[in-house]
């Protein structure tokens, strides 16, 4: 304000919208007796923030960023440097579905994670909001607001344990990109607006950053493949399948009954370790699979303590 005074002496003063502040690093420091935030105001005045002993256990040879001040809570941004791992023990494939993401990894273990309570909520609360009759714009962007709010952190919550479970294997990412199938998704294909409500607001690429950037903070790779016939062609002879009721695949040259969802994640994994020269091209064709063990995990209703004792059981 005073920078601006100098050139129009008639300036308004500065107003507040939201009870936020915001400062780079270079504008606040952390005191090592019991971790204290110190805040100049001006000359020998201060705001003092003590912090946790998480915090200070979270923060601990990491590099500090800006932080964030609302009325009830500190958000500190950190950083580390990570030393990729060249060599993971192990791959594992993705595919990503509305309901479940299936993952099948290099040890032969299939696992189906259902997230299918994020298309619950976003339902609940699509309803909610369509309820809403009364004929004032400022009171039913409120209502928006509320409940799309609500939305987004539990749809967060579900994706973030789901990246976290994935992570914490210890193996290497492949997923397939997804890019532009919002295309397919679009008014004037021959789909219903609910259909394409719903399968536009599928967030298969929040869970991507979620994993990229989960990922890169333990230095693992992640890397995609074309999802081009990933369901349709066989894991053990690449002829195309034929579906069958509940969600199977028939493969009539190598008689083989696979899981469309469990075949998929195969064949995306398969790409990328052919991709990666991990493989030979004889040898990414494994020997017939069981896709009878298959694993059905529920990581909704998991505690981090509890993702932590069934990944590393």
């Amino acid at each position: 304000h005073r920078t601006v005074l100098k050139k129009n002496p008639n300036a308004k003063l500065p107003y507040m919208k939201k009870d936020m502040l915001e400062l780079d690093c270079q504008f606040y420091c952390i005191r090592g007796d019991g971790g204290v935030i110190r805040i100049p105001l001006c000359l020998g005045e201060y705001i003092h923030i003590p912090l946790q002993r998480h915090m200070l256990e979270r923060i601990n040879g990491m590099k500090t960023g800006s932080i964030r001040i609302t009325p009830g809570r500190l958000y500190i941004s950190y950083s580390k440097t990570v030393k990729p791992v060249a060599e993971p023990p192990g791959w594992v494939g993705l595919d990503l579905n509305e309901e479940n993401i299936t993952a099948h990894d290099s040890l032969g273990n299939t696992t189906v994670l259902d997230i299918g309570r994020i298309r619950k909520a976003r339902e609940k609360y699509v309803d909610k909001t369509s309820r809403f009759k009364r004929n004032d714009v400022r009171k039913r962007r409120k209502v928006t607001e509320k409940y799309g709010a609500k939305q987004k952190n539990r749809t967060d919550d579900v994706l973030h344990k789901v990246a976290l479970f994935i992570i914490l294997s210890g193996f290497g990412v492949i997923m397939e990109d997804l890019t532009g199938i919002r295309k397919m998704y679009r008014k004037g294909n021959g789909q219903g607006s609910r259909f394409r409500g719903r399968m536009n607001a599928w967030p298969f690429y929040r869970l991507r950053k979620f994993i990229e950037y989960k990922a890169g903070w333990e230095g693992l790779p992640v890397i995609f493949v074309h999802a081009h016939g990933t369901s349709s062609l066989c894991t053990v002879c690449s002829n195309r399948l034929a579906p069958q009721p509940g969600r199977k695949m028939y493969c009539n040259t190598c008689d083989t009954l696979a899981d469309r969802d469990a075949n998929a994640s195969r064949n995306i994994l398969f790409r990328g370790l052919r991709t990666q020269a991990r493989l030979g091209a004889s040898e990414a064709m494994m020997p017939k699979p069981s896709f009878e063990e298959i694993r059905l995990v529920d990581v909704c209703s998991m505690r981090k303590t509890e993702c932590l004792h069934i990944v590393y059981a």
